[in-house]
């Protein structure tokens, strides 16, 4: 049985649309520029998969480090070590 498709959704770019599996798609395969993948992220209503999928495909370390100030405010660069230690210890563990 085919999903009806949303009138509204054929106006839309496909990493707007109502179906999360088509977002999904976009993100992961369609060349979006960086601040729709900065707007995905921050979205609050996008599904985890779709942001972490994004996350992935943002490639600018400038806009990465804003984001990951902007999510995590004062205790960014504590959490940053903590990770970057975490991340080495996994390493050494292979």
């Amino acid at each position: 049985m085919e999903k009806a498709v949303n009138i509204k959704d054929l106006f839309l770019p496909s990493w707007k649309r109502s179906d999360p599996l088509v977002r999904l798609k976009a993100v992961q395969i369609e060349a979006l520029n960086p601040d729709i993948l900065e707007e995905i992220i921050l979205n609050d209503m996008e599904t985890l998969e779709i942001r972490k999928a994004a996350i992935l495909r943002l490639k600018d370390e400038n806009r990465s480090e804003k984001l990951f100030q902007n999510i995590y405010g004062d205790d960014a660069e504590d959490l940053r070590k903590q990770l970057l230690e975490n991340i080495r210890d996994e390493k050494r563990i292979r």
